[in-house]
């Protein structure tokens, strides 16, 4: 699994653009992470089952997950991963466009750490890596509350 140095952060998604677009942010603000892409709901169902067995230090420090994806929404897999105790440790902030407050509440009573908005152009991205950072910086519980903006 993970045997980097760094901090791995794992992004489901399944728009590529915005995949790329994360990636790009990362790099240009210099975040040091490992960056997992995963482009569905199910691929990433299996890609944290296989964790279940796995050292505790083999789970990702954060996870950044949409919403709405089909196949198996980001609620789903949200509400499968809480019931997970090895992945207890892992950050999760949901990362989608929606802006409505019932699905941002409605994440929160399924474990998410926090909600983060995707934004609706790339000068706003660096802000988003701002937000991101305190999750990664260390094991500790890393920055608190809802960064919707």
């Amino acid at each position: 699994m993970h045997d980097s140095a760094l901090p791995l952060v794992v992004l489901v998604d399944d728009n590529p653009g915005d995949i790329g677009l994360v990636t790009m942010a990362f790099d240009a603000q210099e975040l040091e992470v490992a960056l997992h892409p995963i482009a569905s709901g199910p691929e990433a169902f299996y890609f944290f089952r296989a964790l279940a067995g796995q050292h505790p230090a083999q789970v990702p420090r954060l996870l950044l997950l949409d919403l709405n994806m089909p196949g198996l929404n980001g609620f789903q897999l949200l509400a499968y991963l809480r019931t997970q105790p090895v992945l207890e440790p892992m950050k999760i902030l949901i990362f989608s466009s929606t802006h409505r407050s019932r699905d941002h509440d409605r994440a929160r009573e399924l474990g998410a750490s926090g909600v983060l908005i995707k934004p609706a152009d790339w000068s706003s991205y660096s802000s988003v890596v701002d937000q991101i950072r305190p999750y990664v910086a260390s094991a500790g519980d890393g920055a608190a509350g809802v960064l919707v903006p």
